[in-house]
C-alpha cells in the first residue's frame, strides 16, 4: 500500500504544478515574470487537498483495474473515480472550458467549483458587459444551488470548515457598483446564513454596513438633485 501511496502522491503533485503553471500562463491570467504562479492561500489550499487525498489513500483500497484503464482521476464520495467534462474544465482555469461544461451533470463539489471559476474569471474582466452579465447569470446559478452543495463541501478541505467561496463577495460587488444595494445586501445575507466568511476583517457584516452607506449616499445624492 506505501509505494501505491507513494505513486499517486507523486501523480497528484504533478497534476497540481500543471495546473498552477498553465494558470500562470493563461492569456485571461497575465502575469509578469517577477509575480509568483499562485497566491499563498491557492498554495495552502493545494497543499491540503494533496494532503487529504494522501490520508484517504492510506485508509482505502483503490481499483488498480479502473487506474488500468487510464485518464485522470480524483476522489468522490471516498471512491476513486474518472475526472469529467467539469472536472477538466474548472482546474484548467480557462473560461471558455469553464462555460463550455456549465450544462455538465457532475459531482457538487466539480459543480461548486466550476461555477465559483467562471465568477472568478468573468469578476476580472467585468467591465466588459457579456462578462459582467454571464458573471450575474452564473453567481445566481451558485448561490440557488448553495444550499445542496454545502454539505459536500464540509471538510473538504478542512473538517468543519467550509472552503472560502468567492461567489458570494464578488457578486455581492457587482452588484454594488449597479447600484441594486438591496440585493447586495440579501446574497451578503445569505452568505451569514451560510456561515462563509469574505476573508476580509468585519466580514460580510462590515461588507453590508458599507454598502447600507452607499446606498444612503445614493438616496441623499438624488435628493439633493430633485
Amino acid at each position: 500500500m506505501a509505494k501505491r501511496n507513494s505513486f499517486f502522491g507523486k501523480v497528484l503533485e504533478a497534476f497540481v504544478k500543471s495546473k498552477l503553471d498553465n494558470k500562470a500562463k493563461s492569456p485571461s491570467r497575465p502575469t509578469q515574470q517577477s509575480e509568483p504562479v499562485a497566491s499563498q492561500s491557492e498554495i495552502d489550499d493545494t497543499k491540503a487537498w494533496i494532503d487529504a487525498i494522501k490520508a484517504w489513500l492510506k485508509e482505502n483500497p483503490v481499483d488498480m483495474n479502473l487506474v488500468k484503464e487510464g485518464g485522470s482521476f480524483t476522489i468522490r464520495d471516498d471512491a476513486l473515480v474518472k475526472t469529467d467534462q467539469a472536472f477538466d474544465a474548472w482546474t484548467s482555469g480557462d473560461l471558455s472550458n469553464m462555460l463550455a461544461a456549465l450544462e455538465t451533470k457532475t459531482h457538487p463539489i466539480d459543480r461548486h467549483y466550476l461555477l465559483m471559476g467562471i465568477v472568478d474569471e468573468t469578476y476580472k474582466k467585468r467591465r466588459d458587459p457579456e462578462m459582467r452579465k454571464a458573471l450575474k447569470k452564473v453567481a445566481e446559478i451558485h448561490i440557488r444551488e448553495f444550499e445542496t452543495i454545502a454539505p459536500h463541501l464540509m471538510g473538504f478541505m478542512e473538517p468543519g470548515v467550509i472552503p472560502h467561496t468567492s461567489t458570494f463577495q464578488k457578486y455581492a460587488t457587482v452588484l454594488t457598483e449597479d447600484k441594486e444595494y438591496d440585493k447586495a445586501i440579501e446574497v451578503c445575507r445569505i452568505a451569514i446564513s451560510c456561515k462563509l466568511h469574505d476573508l476580509t476583517r468585519s466580514g460580510f457584516e462590515g461588507r453590508i454596513a458599507r454598502i447600507n452607506k452607499r446606498k444612503e449616499e445614493a438616496e441623499r445624492y438624488k435628493t439633493n438633485i430633485v
